[in-house]
């Protein structure tokens, strides 16, 4: 999926412990380099008659250092292609559903954690205060690694999910949605900020209906592996109450899936909307 060059060219790139992620020409050129960079250097060695031992005698101290960083930067290459797909995506809905251009987000990338407008934060999350994605390349990095074949659905996945909080503010233009959520601690607090939660489930369910090229066809069973190793991970970095006391760890993960499943099954902002709305 391409963007046109407008929409490229308002998206600002955000550094904080790692470095802004290049354009799309400069993202592809760079995955090709990661793809077949080692095998060049293995020539280069050879003809320039130098020992590739000297590359294992590096302290493995070392070696792991590379890996993670040259990892966090293959994430963060991933994480702004899926990301220009979703301003694609919303764009189109929002022309034709809303009938308002849509405002893409900003990026900011960081590895392990940062201060932003919205206070202090551990994993990715977006904050409205500066319409900003905060997106932790430590933690995408390793999420690709833990999920393994669903390394890069998981990805793409919290990125989307990210996104739709977006998505949530710019489609609320200004109603006053943080009144509800103000006191989380109150069963309307809690209950609303489920239903919001759910919401961007739905979000993320037609942006990778709509990105299937990108990350193949997915079903419930597939989601809910990569919600569940999401939310593992997540949990071990901040501790965030969502849901309602009453229900169940089991209940709010079933209810997360058959959400992403609405909308990834019918690609309708009218029936994700839903979500705010009835009883769940």
């Amino acid at each position: 999926m391409m963007m046109a060059p407008s929409q490229d060219a308002r998206r600002r790139r955000k550094s904080d412990d790692v470095p802004a992620t290049p354009k799309r020409a400069k993202s592809l050129a760079l995955s090709v380099v990661a793809a077949f960079g080692g095998g060049l250097i293995l020539v280069a060695c050879y003809w320039l008659g130098v020992s590739v031992g000297l590359f294992a005698a590096l302290d493995p101290v070392d070696r792991d250092s590379a890996r993670s960083s040259a990892a966090q930067d293959r994430a963060a290459i991933y994480a702004s292609t899926v990301a220009h797909d979703t301003d694609e995506v919303w764009s189109g809905i929002f022309l034709s559903k809303l009938n308002r251009p849509y405002t893409p987000p900003d990026i900011a990338f960081f590895s392990g954690h940062t201060t932003t407008a919205c206070g202090r934060t551990a994993a990715p999350q977006y904050c409205p205060e500066d319409t900003t994605l905060y997106l932790d390349t430590a933690f995408l990095a390793e999420l690709r690694e833990r999920a393994n074949a669903l390394g890069d659905l998981a990805a793409a996945y919290v990125v989307a999910r990210t996104v739709a909080h977006h998505v949530q503010v710019k489609q609320a233009d200004g109603r006053p949605r943080d009144r509800v959520l103000s006191n989380s601690e109150t069963r309307q607090g809690a209950s609303f900020s489920l239903r919001l939660a759910l919401q961007r489930e739905s979000y993320s369910g037609i942006w990778t209906r709509r990105a299937r090229s990108r990350v193949g066809k997915v079903d419930a069973a597939e989601i809910e592996r990569v919600m569940q190793g999401v939310r593992d991970l997540e949990d071990r970095l901040v501790q965030e109450a969502e849901t309602p006391p009453e229900l169940s760890p089991r209940t709010r993960r079933v209810l997360h899936v058959e959400w992403f499943m609405r909308g990834y099954q019918s690609a309708s902002l009218g029936l994700c909307q839903g979500a705010t709305a009835g009883s769940l």
